[in-house]
């Protein structure tokens, strides 16, 4: 295939120039179907690797199926390692707008990306994502993504023993108001994770800030968890931790808390879970939904 072995030559080229340093990013053409990394974090080992696409005009792609090919491109020429498809996730985001004479309504809109559940890097440095998109009329489009791969991230890593957090717990009305902002509050402050670490009991940390949320997505992934927790009831702890601490973050100033600072957040929202071994088994940033989310529940309690 010339035509689409070229194809994959110039775009990593133009990826290889991207990541140089002091080289501008090239700008597609207008036509383009542009991709952004959602994920904060690829590393060595096995990795959920999500991503948005973006239509010309800014909004979101709607791909009936999607494809992506992996390469090296730490020597010389690119080097196929694997392709994956990948699944399409979406959740609702609902925004207050204020009118001029007072009215309040609210506008819905859906936040999707695309994940492959599970990537393996099998060494770090500059990695390249290929992604065929086809629409809905059949149509073929792709474009490419730059994948700078540490050895190692922020978060705990995979299999590694989760930070025995003392986060703060209630259970009073006066006590959740205190220590979530979602309104009305959740009852996910019963355990400290050092508690649920201590107990030799699987739990599912949920780092996010409704009232305080950069991505916006916080407050829909929390209810999503929220959806799903009674199903598991007795059989995984929950444990909701605002990532900021919110006397700061009341006063328009924002600070990682202890808890969020020990389990080194990026971003945020983010979703652990962790084993009754007390070891990391599964981790998810952003946008996921519920389909992914039990998957993941299901992988820690088999």
């Amino acid at each position: 295939m010339p035509g689409r072995r070229r194809f994959i030559l110039l775009a990593f080229g133009a990826v290889a120039a991207a990541c140089a340093p002091g080289r501008p990013a090239p700008t597609p053409a207008p036509e383009d179907i542009t991709a952004f990394q959602t994920v904060s974090e690829l590393t060595v080992g096995p990795n959920r690797f999500a991503f948005a696409l973006m239509n010309p005009d800014g909004s979101e792609t709607d791909a009936a199926a999607v494809s992506v090919d992996f390469y090296y491109l730490g020597a010389g020429s690119p080097q196929f390692r694997f392709r994956f498809p990948a699944t399409q996730q979406s959740i609702t985001v609902e925004t207050p707008h204020p009118h001029p004479d007072g009215t309040l309504h609210t506008h819905t809109e859906l936040r999707t990306v695309y994940v492959v559940p599970e990537v393996v890097f099998d060494r770090p440095g500059p990695w390249g994502a290929d992604i065929g998109i086809r629409l809905g009329d059949g149509s073929v489009r792709r474009t490419t993504l730059a994948l700078p791969v540490a050895v190692r991230g922020s978060t705990p890593a995979l299999g590694s023993p989760a930070p025995a957090s003392r986060s703060p717990t209630a259970s009073s009305p006066d006590q959740l108001a205190a220590v979530c902002t979602r309104e009305p509050p959740c009852g996910l402050h019963r355990v400290s994770v050092a508690d649920a670490v201590a107990g030799r009991r699987p739990f599912v940390v949920i780092f996010a800030t409704p009232a305080f949320c950069r991505s916006r997505v916080c407050g829909p992934v929390l209810d999503l968890v929220l959806g799903l927790e009674p199903e598991y009831r007795g059989r995984l702890e929950f444990i909701h931790i605002e990532p900021y601490d919110l006397g700061l973050a009341r006063q328009g100033r924002f600070q990682l808390g202890p808890a969020a600072q020990q389990w080194g957040l990026p971003s945020e929202p983010w979703v652990f879970l962790v084993d009754k071994d007390g070891q990391v088994a599964a981790k998810l940033e952003g946008i996921f939904g519920p389909g992914e989310l039990a998957a993941v529940l299901s992988k820690v309690l088999s």
